[in-house]
């Protein structure tokens, strides 16, 4: 290599380092920065789509709570059995459901969040069931949930 080095004139060394230079920057731009930013500008972005979907989720559960239990059906209302028929109606399947006195704990696989909240809605404008407490777990698609536990009750 030394020798072939040495058989080229000036020129064509100076040439040999200059292609060198621009192959060496090129590698490092296509193979390490281009890449590494690129992943930046995706990760910034699903960020941001996921920022939005908790405010619209956070917002979506403050009309759930401000649109208040429905009173004509509050004291005579069967949670687990009104959970149950209102989750079928909604094509919603539970994967397992717990009464606890006046309250019912379900759990959910995987659901869509609009389908989600709209079932919650009814319960309570329809049945006066509201939420009491939720856990819930990103789905692997977007807009998909797993309702890991969600407490229901009758409105006080």
């Amino acid at each position: 290599m030394k020798q072939w080095w040495q058989s080229l004139n000036k020129r064509e060394q100076n040439l040999v380092m200059a292609a060198a230079a621009v192959v060496a920057l090129a590698i490092l731009y296509w193979g390490i920065w281009s890449p590494i930013a690129n992943a930046n500008e995706t990760a910034k972005q699903r960020l941001l789509n996921q920022q939005q979907t908790l405010i619209w989720a956070q917002q979506q559960g403050e009309l759930i709570i401000a649109s208040g239990p429905s009173q004509k059906n509050a004291g005579k209302v069967n949670v687990s059995q009104s959970v149950s028929s209102s989750a079928r109606q909604q094509r919603i399947t539970i994967s397992r459901i717990q009464p606890k006195g006046d309250e019912v704990e379900v759990w959910i696989e995987n659901v869509p969040f609009n389908q989600l909240m709209t079932w919650l809605k009814m319960l309570s404008q329809r049945y006066g069931i509201v939420v009491e407490n939720v856990d819930l777990d990103e789905g692997k698609e977007p807009g998909i949930v797993g309702v890991r536990r969600l407490r229901l009750g009758k409105a006080e």
